[in-house]
């Protein structure tokens, strides 16, 4: 089985990213991840993950340093 045919439930996508299995669902629960739902159960293709991830890391820009001390 390829990673595009992947299916992880939300204890294996904890494990994956590295997260605590609420959080998961928390983010499903607020729509900020990508699910298949199927009735009350939901399940993720790592292959979209992948993909969403990237898409997530891609946007971001270098963290600017603020310099200490007073501005005028």
């Amino acid at each position: 089985m390829n990673d595009e045919e992947l299916i992880l439930t939300p204890k294996e996508l904890a494990h994956y990213l590295r997260l605590n299995q609420q959080t998961i669902y928390r983010m499903v629960a607020r729509g900020d991840i990508p699910v298949i739902r199927i009735g009350r159960t939901v399940r993720f293709r790592k292959a979209v993950i992948d993909d969403w991830l990237n898409a997530k890391t891609e946007g971001k820009e270098k963290p600017t340093t603020k310099k200490k001390g007073r501005t005028r």
